[in-house]
């Protein structure tokens, strides 16, 4: 009968346009399920539930909503919002309580893990005042067995807050990543910047994973030359950063030399040189690596700082002594590490060019994490109050 009277609906509104129904929408005006409310009483006309069902439009259940009220029939006692997709499974719930006054007590929501509470499932519980003020927040996992409170995640909502507080600009690409859990937090992290010398990750990351494979020797001494700058592409400048570009030419250093510049001074020639000398020129082993970890094309001096990230992650995986490398560079007191204490190691990589400035590293708290900001005409200062903000709540 439902189904009856919304055709006819449909069809009394396209003859109102002078517009004829094809079969395609009389089809699907048939089969749409329309909002169905259930309403249970306690006496006379005082409500005890209310249910409100919604559909997707494959006809199965999109949202139940569950409204239960107190003898009285007008005040809420609670309300319970369970959430389906599109094959019918449940995929969270959110349930609130109510004080006397009809202010909110109590909300609880829980994400199922495969559309049930088993481990991976997380709980959310708020706590309000009589006058609806927030006064306390649990953030809770499901470990196959119970609830237990799960710290870091509330650090991670903590983190989202606090840069979307402070920090929600568009000049800004910001990206926190915890390590031990995989939460994240960010501020335009899929953003598209130019690199500067954060571009040198990839090769960095290259070159700690062949010797991590012994497909290098880091300690093969290898010539410098002008070779290493005729690539036909992906080639930083001669000059700028780095130290190798006043050394003469024809002396030779060993791999974990020029890494170790890389890092440490952010050189442009010890970045070609270990393009030319460890990747062959950037080539396709190295390029289907890289956009391995990425999970996209890769393009060179263009990433996001969730790219970086990626990258930081790939590196603190592959460990070595690239990590020591990027703890100990001239870069330490400026930028993320610059108000975090000193026994607090952070191996990183800071980015120049033009209006640009960059730093993304891993912080080595108890539980440690990725922090990567890219700017367009910003400062240093600015990269170095986020990194406090963030390590004030992840340390």
């Amino acid at each position: 009968m439902k189904k009856i009277t919304v055709i006819l609906i449909t069809l009394s509104f396209m003859l109102m346009l002078h517009t004829p129904l094809s079969p395609f929408q009389y089809a699907i005006s048939a089969s749409v399920k329309p909002t169905t409310q259930t309403t249970h009483y306690q006496g006379t006309k005082r409500k005890k539930e209310v249910k409100v069902t919604n559909y997707h439009d494959n006809g199965n259940r999109k949202s139940l909503i569950v409204t239960k009220y107190a003898k009285d029939g007008k005040t809420k006692t609670s309300m319970t919002t369970t959430n389906y997709n599109k094959e019918g499974q449940k995929t969270k719930q959110s349930k609130t309580t109510y004080h006397n006054n009809g202010k909110k007590k109590n909300t609880t929501v829980t994400v199922y893990k495969d559309h049930k509470v088993i481990k991976g499932a997380t709980r959310d519980i708020k706590k309000y005042n009589t006058n609806g003020q927030l006064t306390s927040t649990t953030y809770q996992r499901y470990n196959g067995k119970k609830w237990v409170k799960d710290s870091q995640r509330g650090k991670m909502v903590e983190v989202q807050a606090i840069l979307k507080k402070k920090y929600n600009k568009k000049n800004l690409g910001i990206y926190v990543y915890d390590l031990k859990n995989g939460f994240n937090a960010n501020i335009n992290g899929d953003k598209v910047f130019h690199t500067a010398s954060t571009g040198k990750l990839p090769i960095m990351m290259y070159t700690q994973k062949l010797i991590n494979e012994k497909k290098i020797d880091p300690n093969k001494k290898y010539e410098y030359t002008n070779k290493i700058n005729t690539a036909p592409l992906h080639t930083y400048m001669k000059g700028g950063a780095g130290i190798l570009q006043n050394k003469k030419k024809g002396t030779k250093y060993s791999i974990a030399t020029i890494l170790n510049w890389v890092a440490k001074y952010s050189g442009n020639q010890e970045t070609n040189f270990l393009s030319h000398y460890v990747a062959n020129d950037m080539d396709e082993d190295f390029i289907q690596y890289t956009e391995s970890i990425l999970g996209h094309k890769w393009t060179w001096l263009r990433a996001s700082a969730k790219d970086n990230t990626l990258l930081l992650k790939e590196i603190y995986k592959n460990g070595g002594q690239l990590i020591k490398d990027m703890s100990n560079t001239i870069f330490d007191n400026q930028r993320l590490p610059k108000y975090l204490p000193n026994k607090v190691r952070v191996a990183h990589k800071t980015g120049d060019v033009f209006q640009l400035k960059h730093d993304c590293g891993i912080v080595y708290t108890k539980n440690p994490y990725i922090i990567c900001v890219m700017t367009d005409k910003s400062n240093y200062e600015t990269i170095s109050q986020i990194s406090k903000d963030v390590y004030q709540i992840m340390k």
